[in-house]
């Protein structure tokens, strides 16, 4: 099962923006910085901040901004000096200890992350946010009774904070209490009726309990398909020419079931050629076939003659390679010929 995504924090002065769009002073750098953030650019913000803390080299909220921006980019080094430099600045300020734990998490300091945490929380004792992250942080070590302390905790601060519903349906899935579990992902839909994880882990926790009904699946299979097709979606916009044309007419057919979905990846497998996107892909493939086999009795091994719809005999190939390979990562047994 996979966690939720951890959640970093801005700051802006007061989004009071200059004459005409000329900033001038660090606050309002700082502050045109986050309104690029806001609309996804990054690189954008990151030049705002940079001359924020060039006017104002102890001005704390531009150097966490900018940590916040550079982790979005994936220079957790950057990040941690910022952020570093943030808690040094203003060590009174439970955010600086918030975005820094956030960047200690995804580097795999997991320790280091609930120290910052445990820190924030002083700070602040209804920082929602550090109450959750920590939660993630101890479930990522195995500290059950631990994250579920703080996912209670979270949900008294915000009783609509979805994912808090959906990790803490996770650790009573982990500690038996499927009841509980299953209850706990209802409210997180009840919040967010979009939530596709939350559909996936009821599913599967209705299906431990052997009580997976026909809608059960049919609404994890339909919130797992648009998840999907938004995901290959911003991996098509990221291709060009040829890959770009044919990616994107693969995508803009709504898939009719799970099986046409997975026809789908492993075409579009096929066309890529960034190792990146390759891995994105790969993983999505990897959980599809292991929906398949465990909630439609799909052996892997089927998935060939369940794809008629396929034509291009490079392509077939293309996917039964894969399959090979996702098979022997996986120890799945190999089809008797």
């Amino acid at each position: 099962m996979k966690t939720a995504l951890i959640a970093a924090l801005l700051v802006a002065a007061s989004l009071v923006f200059p004459i005409n769009g000329v900033a001038q002073t660090a606050t309002e750098f700082n502050d045109r910085g986050v309104a690029k953030w806001r609309k996804g650019d990054l690189d954008g913000a990151i030049a705002d901040y940079n001359r924020a803390v060039e006017l104002d080299p102890k001005y704390a909220a531009a150097y966490y901004n900018r940590g916040v921006a550079k982790w979005q980019m994936g220079d957790l080094d950057g990040a941690f000096g910022d952020c570093n430099r943030a808690v040094e600045l203003d060590p009174k300020d439970a955010k600086g200890y918030d975005n820094r734990a956030i960047v200690k998490q995804t580097k795999g300091d997991l320790d280091g992350a609930i120290a910052d945490y445990n820190r924030a929380v002083e700070l602040n004792p209804k920082d929602t946010a550090a109450h959750y992250n920590r939660g993630v942080a101890k479930q990522t070590r195995g500290d059950l009774d631990g994250a579920f302390a703080d996912y209670n905790r979270t949900l008294e601060l915000d009783p609509k904070y979805a994912k808090a519903y959906n990790e803490r349906g996770l650790v009573k899935q982990a500690k038996g209490d499927a009841d509980g579990a299953i209850a706990d992902y209802n409210r997180a839909l009840e919040v967010d009726p979009k939530y596709a994880v939350a559909y996936n882990n009821r599913s599967a926790a209705k299906q431990a309990k052997g009580d997976l009904s026909l809608d059960d699946r049919v609404a994890a299979s339909q919130q797992r398909i648009t998840s999907q097709m938004k995901d290959l979606s911003q991996i098509a916009r990221s291709l060009s020419g040829r890959e770009a044309t044919l990616v994107v007419q693969i995508v803009a057919g709504t898939p009719f079931c799970e099986i046409d979905c997975l026809r789908k990846l492993l075409l579009i497998r096929s066309f890529v050629h960034n190792e990146d996107d390759k891995k994105k892909i790969d993983v999505e493939i990897s959980d599809q076939i292991d929906f398949l086999a465990q909630a439609a009795d799909v052996e892997i091994e089927d998935i060939p003659q369940k794809t008629p719809v396929l034509q291009d005999q490079a392509a077939i190939q293309a996917a039964n390679k894969l399959k090979d390979e996702l098979r022997e990562l996986k120890k799945l047994p190999k089809p008797v010929p």
